[in-house]
């Protein structure tokens, strides 16, 4: 059975981890530029006081505070629960706005103080009252499932679609992320819709499935005209 985390994973949890670590193993603050031992937690930069790069000696080897164990645990932890995902949508459309913002119609309603996606949620908690916590096309059960492996640097080398997860999904892609456009399906709806066309979309996907998006298109935008959008939604 696909299990999830739905509960809060807050950064005070992290304070916590950190400071249960540090009693845990021995540890250092190297220069981040040189790699010299400090002798304190900080050095100079540019004639100001910086914090040093924290390292674990663990199995007499020293590694980054990233590449604990239990950080690389408490990650996961934190990405798999609803929090971290609302987290990633608001950094995937930030990344998407940055490419394609002067290009598409309208404004960002889920714009909100820096950390901080209540917009989102709260526009995510109205389609779960009335769908349930599953996507409205596929009838899938949500997951939020973080399945990635994360290299020393912090870079994810490679990722794997969990196609149950949810997935924030603009139904036109020329529109920019408004409540009337954004919708959340399933990952694996939104990879198999990709950029088809509702016509295409009639062939090659499930009849049931598009059924629903239609109706669900058609009342979020009932001027809706499918001969002037046939390159695609």
């Amino acid at each position: 059975m696909i299990q999830t985390s739905f509960f809060p994973v807050s950064d005070k949890d992290a304070e916590l981890l950190g400071v249960s670590l540090v009693k845990k193993y021995t540890t250092r603050y190297v220069n981040p530029n040189t790699g010299a031992v400090l002798k304190s937690s900080q050095y100079i930069k540019d004639g100001k006081k910086t914090r040093g790069s924290l390292q674990y000696l663990i199995n007499n080897e020293w590694v980054k505070e990233e590449n604990v164990p239990e950080r690389r645990e408490w990650r996961t932890k934190k990405g798999s629960s609803l929090e971290g995902y609302f987290q990633y949508f608001k950094m995937k459309m930030a990344e998407k706005e940055k490419l394609r913002g002067k290009f598409l119609i309208g404004d960002n309603e889920f714009e909100d103080k820096w950390n901080c996606y209540d917009k989102l949620r709260a526009h995510f908690n109205e389609q779960v009252e009335r769908y349930g916590f599953k996507c409205p096309l596929t009838g899938l059960e949500f997951t939020t499932i973080r399945n990635h492996h994360t290299h020393y640097d912090g870079i994810r080398r490679e990722v794997k679609i969990i196609t149950t997860n949810i997935s924030a999904e603009r139904i036109f892609n020329h529109i920019h992320y408004t409540k009337q456009n954004v919708l959340f399906t399933s990952a694996g709806w939104n990879m198999a819709r990709g950029e088809l066309s509702l016509k295409d979309m009639r062939i090659f996907l499930n009849k049931t499935h598009v059924k629903r998006y239609e109706e669900i298109l058609m009342e979020r935008f009932p001027d809706y005209k499918e001969e002037e959008n046939d390159n695609g939604s």
